[in-house]
Order: C-alpha cells, then structure tokens, then sequence
C-alpha cells in the first residue's frame, strides 16, 4: 500500500505488502525486540452437528407469539452466529507426554429459524447460544505450560439446514450447525527482528460523500444585483 511505503537508505523504497519474484529487498535498519504473541502450535477443526430443541424450552422465542403454529411445518431459512467460545479455556497435561497439552474448551452460538405452518402463517423460532454448543478437547504441543495458553478462532458458524419433529406433545426445531474452528497454543515472548523503522504516519482517511458535500464546495452565489462597469449605457426616447 503506498500510504505505507517510506525511504531507506541509498533512497530505495520499502512498501508493505506481498513480496513477489524480481522484488528488490533493501537490507533492514535496524534489528529490535518486539513483545508479540507467537503461535507454536495450531490444528483446524471442521465439524457439523444436528441439534434438537422443543418449542417451550427455555429462552426459545417464536415470533410472532400469536397465532399459535399450526404443524406440519414447512422450513424457510436459517442462520446462526457468531459462534464463540463459552466459558474459560482449560489446559491439561497429557500423562507421559511433557510436550503436550489438552486444550478443551465450548464453542457456541445463536440460531434463528423461518418457517411457515399449515395455514401459511410465516414464524421465527430464536434459539440462544446454551443449546448449541461444540466441545473441543484437543491436543496441541505445549512445552512450558505456566507461560503458555490455548486460544480459539471461531472462522465459520452457520446454519446449514433445519427440520422439525411434531409427532410429539410439543414440536421440535432440529437444526444443523457447521463450524470451522483453529485452535491455537501460543506465549507472549519478545523476539528479536530486522525492521526498517517506525511506519510512516499515514494520509488523512477518506470518508463516504454525502448530499452536503457537493453543496458545500460550491461557490457562494452573489447576493447583490451587478453594478454598472464602465460607461452608463444611453437611453434612447
């Protein structure tokens, strides 16, 4: 980007970004000692899973409240998330294996479900994150654990699909979720690296125009009639 580029000695410019073929790399200016957050091991996680829930559990809220759904339901669409974790992260030790750490944690998330009844009547059935949760028990190198922690990025929790159960006194929405998660262990530690300096302040953000931007940067009309320049033209009788 080349609000982020800045000279370096002998005149050459450095710009953050990809380093391709053919680029020429000036040497670094300096060597210093950042504290970062550095990722020693990692694993991606894809999973999916049904989920049934009754209408009247708790904290299940269908929109509109009134009328009351009349089955056999007939399923719309659905989404879900964001997906989270829920609750702490636990680091464990594997019995003979120093090196390594379980890391076990919950992730999970919202989900709201359009249907229509029997009647053609469309609802809305929410349902909260309690009911829809992964567990995550995995292993992941971890050599010092009193310095180092797990950590989850939740990339993906969606909605891929739903059906419903009325054979029984209460229905139930049975929802498919998908998730796609990394799990990390990491440390904060201090590294030492070449660097070109500090960043250059960057120019001034731009924003989104608005009605009053063309406006504004118009000139101001006169707001006086014109005088006579020059000789008074003749009146003729």
């Amino acid at each position: 980007m080349a609000e982020l580029m800045q000279s370096v000695s002998g005149g050459q410019q450095i710009t953050a970004g990809p380093i391709t073929a053919g680029n020429v790399i000036p040497p670094p200016v300096e060597i210093v000692c950042i504290q970062v957050e550095k990722i020693f091991d990692s694993c991606s996680n894809v999973e999916c899973a049904e989920y049934c829930v009754n209408f009247t559990a708790t904290g299940v809220v269908i929109t509109p409240t009134l009328p009351t759904p009349v089955p056999p339901f007939t399923f719309v669409s659905c989404t879900a998330g964001p997906g989270a974790v829920s609750g702490p992260i636990t680091e464990l030790p594997v019995p003979g294996q120093p090196l390594l750490q379980r890391v076990i944690a919950d992730i999970c998330g919202p989900a709201s479900v359009v249907f229509t009844d029997s009647l053609s009547n469309t609802f809305t059935i929410s349902i909260p994150s309690s009911y829809l949760c992964f567990h995550k028990d995995v292993l992941l190198y971890m050599p010092d654990p009193d310095a180092m922690f797990g950590k989850i990025e939740v990339v993906t929790f969606t909605c891929l699909g739903a059906r419903f159960i009325t054979t029984g006194v209460v229905p139930q929405v049975c929802v498919t979720i998908g998730l796609r998660a990394i799990v990390k262990s990491a440390a904060w530690v201090q590294l030492l690296i070449p660097a070109y300096g500090y960043c250059p302040v960057p120019p001034t953000c731009r924003e989104l125009g608005t009605l009053c931007e063309g406006f504004e940067a118009e000139p101001f009309p006169t707001v006086y009639p014109p005088q006579i320049s020059g000789d008074p033209p003749s009146s003729v009788l």
